[in-house]
């Protein structure tokens, strides 16, 4: 080697090697650290432009310049999800949280714009796989509990699987969460009403269901995300409610507010094929500044069911860098009338549609089996349904028909097996995991012997101890009417009225 001498400016001079791979170094940091950057703005513009397919490749430029950014991570679920690559959009998000990320919005925003829990429910659900959306759900409430998007989320997935005791929970604690006047939290505000309303109709409380549509319609009266109106037919058939909502002009599309410099309105991200929205030339992606000469400016002033069925209707739109001017020709909600019509534009409520009118016809063959005198019959309907999942309504119609057996039926082996496993669990019980073990040993001896009273007593206690108060009333009043005439009647009573107080609003709307 070469001694060193002062001045010497050959390629092989150790300080100058240094110098320049550290420049170089550095130069190359700043210019990826750009590009990265330049790929995440770029890819979240045409997201928010409803342009998915060009956010995508915007967003996988940006992870593969710096594959340890969790928001570009993010940035690519969604925009994978909004095109219904949901498998990819899974990876994505599981990718973001492995690195840490858990989303950046300011508190009090709408929606959850970057949150990969919320991201990740929302594609687990859309695949079905509900028991996972429902776990991604629950984190992201822990991680951000003022977002009630993330309640609605938990509450519909819920409600798909028929738990309605979940269901209603959540959506309450959503409702909890939003203004009803103020515009950031309107719609999560209905959207969590509405399915405060489908639970009460999916367990055949359709007053209650009908006193909170039409609370919603005190605030909005033309509210009605994703034919909630029909749906709520699907589930009743009650003809009252389709004959009011057939008049009403559909759309098909599914919308989000948009704003952006000068534009405001709101964003198709979903135009239903062959609706009314396709028939009259409007594409995904379309931006409605106008409809009807007024000014739609957010989601809170996107009111089609406003105009009548058949009417045409002028709207101003903006699609890409081009204003343009169309003509609307409205649909009717009739057209989703029928099972197939509204499942094809609203597909993931197929299972719980499906569910609630299963549920029609065995309290029908119930009925058909009571009036018949064949009370054997009826209970054994109720035992065959109840086999296979939990649910109040049909619970009560076994105990009531229960009542009138003489001799009463004989308990099974199988449920006083399953009620002492039950008991032992609870009295066991260190922790909520293992409590709420308990408390599910507990509901499968009551599938098995629906009318033994003492099983929703210690089922209720059980509840209340793990801070379900709402599910322990319900399972008080099962109690009450499976033994009417107990002597604690009144403490029972009262006690019931503890528990609606405790579990809060929701339980008398």
């Amino acid at each position: 080697m070469e001694p060193l001498r002062a001045g010497d400016g050959g390629r092989n001079s150790t300080p100058r090697r240094i110098f320049g791979r550290t420049f170089l170094a550095l130069l190359l940091l700043a210019g990826w650290g750009c590009a990265a950057s330049d790929h995440y703005l770029s890819g979240r513009s045409f997201y928010e432009q409803g342009n998915y397919d060009r956010a995508v490749a915007e967003a996988k430029e940006a992870v593969e310049v710096d594959p340890d950014d969790g928001s570009a991570w993010t940035l690519l679920g969604m925009a994978d999800a909004k095109k219904g690559s949901y498998k990819e959009a899974v990876q994505s998000f599981e990718k973001a949280l492995a690195l840490g990320f858990r989303g950046s919005m300011a508190p009090g925003a709408e929606g959850s714009f970057n949150s990969p829990w919320y991201w990740l429910g929302y594609a687990y659900y859309h695949e079905g796989q509900l028991d996972e959306a429902i776990a991604a759900f629950k984190k992201a409430v822990e991680t951000r509990g003022d977002l009630a998007a993330s309640y609605e989320w938990w509450s519909g997935s819920s409600l798909r699987k028929g738990d309605y005791d979940t269901a209603i929970d959540a959506a309450t604690k959503g409702l909890a969460l939003t203004d009803p006047v103020g515009r950031s939290w309107h719609p999560y505000y209905l959207r969590n009403r509405s399915l405060c309303s489908f639970v009460s109709a999916a367990v055949g409380d359709t007053r209650r269901a009908e006193t909170l549509l039409t609370k919603v319609k005190e605030v909005e009266k033309d509210y009605d995300p994703e034919g909630h109106s029909m749906i709520l037919y699907l589930i009743t058939e009650d003809e009252g409610t389709l004959k009011e909502i057939s008049g009403r002009g559909w759309l098909g599309v599914e919308t989000e507010s948009y704003s952006k410099g000068a534009v405001q309105g709101v964003r198709l991200t979903e135009v239903v094929e062959n609706g009314p929205a396709a028939r009259s030339g409007l594409r995904r992606g379309d931006i409605i500044i106008r409809l009807g000469g007024k000014a739609v400016k957010n989601g809170g002033e996107f009111k089609p069911s406003s105009f009548a069925a058949g009417s045409s209707v002028d709207a101003e739109i903006v699609r890409g860098q081009e204003r343009r001017r169309l003509t609307i020709t409205m649909g009717s909600r009739a057209e989703r009338a029928s099972v197939e019509g509204v499942l094809t534009s609203a597909p993931v409520w197929e299972p719980f549609v499906n569910t609630c009118r299963e549920r029609r016809l065995v309290l029908q063959a119930v009925d058909a089996a009571e009036k018949n005198g064949d009370y054997g019959q009826a209970l054994q309907v109720c035992l065959d349904y109840l086999r296979e999942r939990r649910d109040f309504l049909v619970t009560k119609r076994a105990i009531e028909v229960e009542q009138r057996l003489d001799p009463p039926p004989v308990i099974s082996a199988e449920a006083k097996e399953q009620a002492v496993l039950a008991q032992k669990g609870v009295t066991e019980a260190t922790d909520e995991k293992s409590l709420a073990r308990a408390i599910e040993e507990y509901r499968e001896a009551i599938r098995l012997a629906p009318w033994w009273a003492e099983l929703h007593l210690n089922l209720a206690l059980a509840l209340e101890r793990h801070g379900d108060y709402r599910s322990a009333a319900k399972s008080l009043e099962l109690f009450q009417l499976a033994r009417p005439h107990a002597p604690e009647a009144g403490e029972i009573t009262a006690k019931v009225h503890e528990l609606k107080s405790k579990a809060g609003n929701g339980e008398n709307d």
